[in-house]
């Protein structure tokens, strides 16, 4: 009885769904295709329709698993109506990302109009909270070495991430390579490969990751830090002698020289550098001359206990090298010979140098001197005869007594004379020839020369005797 009463019931509604369909007027809605819109944020559903039928319009949007009621507002335009359905999903979630259909229905007492949209879909993306660039394990030089480029907090997952180095516009070297991990916890990694030199110390690699969909691409940088060992040791004289190039030298010291030794060496980190001497209880007396303190050796006194091989040793996390030196002790000849033969050679050259300076300084003087100190030297020398007064004569007698000339001088004058050497068998004992005469008056002095009578009285002369041979 009560499955008969029910198979009527059901078949009645069935009956006025039917009936009420076939009496519905079906109206075009319009929807946009898709909306994009960041994680989080608002997003705006909307559809469009036109009708002419009178009554209130109702609309929504569903999907497959949500349905949201929208306010539908209309105007009158050449007599026919232009509606608009609209929904607001306030914070959108991943599960929101859906295909939404607008329906829209104007119910009416005989006939009612109703339309659906082909859908909108919600497209969402979120871009990424943080990007972040570790090594897995110390990069060290000439090791295989991982960096790994962490994306956390993006959507979608399809990404695209990038290695650049040195700058965003250096692609990575063809031996460099890549590979995407998606880890369980919606992370993003991509590992990059590579067999770091000492060259790539301080290098900048980066990492970028990109979407069609974000507003910008994200990047992270990281400098390289190489490690790598101890090298290019160097070991230099402070004080002495010259800069030691190679690595195991033979050093000869005077004795009682005081030296100090300089040890160096590249490396990260930093090598830790120190001396040790092959007589370790020599080091170690108190009484020793010799003083260690890290990388620098001082060897106050040099003597034959301070003779031996000294090395220097530098090592780090990544490696250790050193180097030997064997200093002995020597008399010191060599170095004080050096010393005492550059002094007396210039002491030659300062000699040398005032004794030029007096000859020239007496050349000068010779030509300078007096005639009575010059007589002697310029009598062999001058080939003739002649005198060169040294006062300007006062007044000139101009009576000639016998091819004489008279002269008057108030004060006593002075001249040289020179002449030319007879040759040694001359008979000169009765050739003697008066050139000049100085009679002594009360009055005056009175010059006799002899002259021709046509020269001019212009040279006094005084009396001179050809020596004899």
């Amino acid at each position: 009885m009560m499955t008969t009463a029910s198979f009527i019931v059901v078949s009645f509604y069935l009956l006025v769904w039917l009936f009420s369909k076939h009496l519905a007027t079906h109206i075009p809605v319009s929807q946009p295709p898709e909306v994009i819109a960041a994680l989080g944020t608002p997003v705006k559903l909307l559809c469009f329709f036109n009708c002419s039928c009178p009554g209130r319009a109702y609309g929504s949007f569903n999907s497959s698993n949500r349905k949201v009621f929208g306010n539908v507002t209309c105007t009158t335009v050449d007599q026919e109506r232009v509606c608009e359905s609209k929904s607001v999903i306030v914070n959108t979630t991943l599960d929101d990302e859906n295909i939404f259909i607008c329906k829209v229905k104007i119910p009416g007492e005989n006939i009612s109009f109703e339309g659906e949209g082909s859908g909108t879909k919600l497209i969402l993306y979120a871009e990424p909270s943080s990007v972040e660039i570790k090594e897995v394990n110390p990069v060290v030089e000439g090791r295989s070495a991982n960096l790994t480029c962490t994306v956390r907090g993006m959507y979608p997952q399809n990404i695209i991430l990038s290695w650049f180095r040195n700058d965003l516009f250096s692609a990575l070297p063809s031996e460099l390579t890549s590979t995407r991990i998606l880890t369980s916890s919606g992370e993003i990694q991509s590992v990059l490969s590579f067999t770091p030199n000492i060259n790539d110390h301080g290098t900048s690699y980066w990492c970028q990751a990109s979407h069609p969909l974000w507003r910008r691409n994200v990047t992270q940088h990281k400098l390289l830090d190489v490690k790598s060992g101890p090298r290019a040791l160097n070991v230099t004289i402070l004080k002495g002698l010259e800069t030691l190039n190679d690595l195991s030298e033979f050093l000869v010291i005077p004795k009682h020289t005081y030296i100090e030794l300089s040890c160096s060496a590249d490396g990260n980190p930093k090598p830790l550098i120190m001396w040790i001497h092959e007589k370790e209880d020599y080091k170690n007396s108190t009484d020793s001359s010799l003083v260690i303190h890290k990388h620098i050796l001082v060897i106050k006194k040099m003597t034959k206990e301070s003779e031996g091989l000294y090395t220097c040793v530098a090592n780090n996390s990544y490696g250790m090298i050193n180097v030997t030196v064997s200093i002995s002790a020597t008399e010191g000849t060599g170095i004080i010979l050096i010393y005492f033969t550059i002094i007396a050679i210039c002491n030659v050259l300062l000699m040398m140098a005032c004794l030029g300076f007096c000859l020239l300084v007496k050349q000068k003087g010779n030509k300078t001197k007096s005639p009575k100190e010059s007589r002697t030297a310029t009598e062999s020398e001058e080939a003739d005869i002649y005198a060169v007064p040294q006062k300007k004569r006062t007044r000139t007698l101009d009576s000639v007594v016998e091819s004489v000339s008279y002269v008057e001088q108030p004060q006593l004058t002075y001249a040289d004379i020179t002449f030319k050497r007879e040759p040694r068998n001359s008979n000169l004992t009765n050739k003697e020839t008066l050139i000049y005469q100085e009679l002594q008056s009360t009055e005056d002095s009175i010059l006799y020369r002899y002259t021709e009578p046509d020269e001019p009285v212009s040279t006094i002369y005084s009396v001179a005797r050809m020596p004899s041979q």
